[in-house]
């Protein structure tokens, strides 16, 4: 979206000029980080516990107890 650009469905104060996009430099560097696709719980399974960050060890927990869970309510319902 080009800077300027007025962001559609965010105009909805009255009185308000419309909020228009920026520059990409003006937003937080986190925001870049949104379109990247997140890490498999297949690669985080692969991947050595010593090359791991913070970040990886908290997603490899949230995604196994998903699954465990998904696991759990199948089989509840199998029988």
């Amino acid at each position: 979206m080009k800077p300027g650009t007025p962001i559609p469905g965010l105009n909805f104060m009255k009185g308000k000029e419309p909020i228009v996009a920026l520059k990409r430099e003006e937003y937080p560097d986190w925001i870049n980080d949104l379109d990247k696709p997140k890490i498999t719980l297949a690669k985080l399974r692969r991947m050595p516990e010593e090359e791991a960050t913070d970040r990886d060890k908290m997603r490899y927990l949230k995604l196994t107890r998903r699954f465990k869970m998904k696991d759990n309510n199948s089989a509840a319902e199998a029988q």
